[in-house]
């Protein structure tokens, strides 16, 4: 007897990349001779992957993962973890790993987040009332919801002076558009970075100097 060990915590990987989802046997258990089954809820028989007499079957597998998919542990070992390669939004959510012998049987669930990075910022210059000017940031493409920074040369947080608004697109992708209203005499460079962590890779910054629009 043996019993499938996953991570409680959910699995993150970025849009267009891999993400491995952690699945073991216990005590090691020689997964080489059992039946390895990754597939999604209420999706038994058009697994992600299926691997069985020691070898995968693609052939029985849901044709959308197709090479997309590997076992990256070591099976004699009771690794069992599933490797899946650009990810896309569609991929997030429960992946069941189910390991079974001819007299037993486990399974236990991990779940992906994917995390999508959008478009650099766009800034533009408008005028407005009472001699300001209407600075605009404009991004595209996010899952989930980004954030969004301002700050002005000296690196002082903006926020307070800000409004963001969200819209979601078909795709179910996330666009962002926020503003703030400076004087027009504003001189310095204003800063503005939109993203889902504080990680450059998951972060785009531009930046604009003020002026008013002829």
């Amino acid at each position: 007897m043996f019993s499938v060990v996953v991570p409680q915590d959910p699995v993150t990987g970025l849009q267009g990349a891999s993400v491995s989802l952690p699945c073991t046997l216990s005590n090691n258990t020689d997964a080489g001779s059992l039946e390895v089954r990754w597939y999604r809820p209420n999706m038994y028989n058009a697994p992600v992957l299926f691997y069985k007499n020691r070898q995968i079957l693609e052939s029985q597998a849901d044709q959308k993962y197709q090479g997309r998919v590997s076992l990256l542990g070591i099976q004699a070992k009771g690794n069992v973890t599933l490797k899946l390669e650009n990810l896309t939004l569609a991929d997030r959510g429960d992946y069941i790993c189910h390991v079974s012998s001819e007299s037993w049987y486990d399974k236990n669930k991990v779940s992906l987040q994917i995390k999508v990075v959008g478009s650099t910022p766009v800034l533009s210059v408008a005028k407005a009332e009472d001699e300001k000017l209407n600075i605009s940031c404009q991004s595209h493409g996010w899952f989930p919801e980004p954030s969004v920074i301002w700050t002005d040369k000296s690196g002082t947080d903006l926020k307070h002076l800000s409004k963001v608004k969200f819209t979601t697109d078909s795709e179910g992708l996330v666009n962002v558009c926020s503003w703030l209203f400076v004087p027009s005499s504003e001189s310095e460079w204003l800063s503005c970075s939109v993203g889902l962590s504080t990680s450059n890779q998951e972060r785009g910054e531009s930046r604009i100097l003020p002026h008013t629009p002829a």
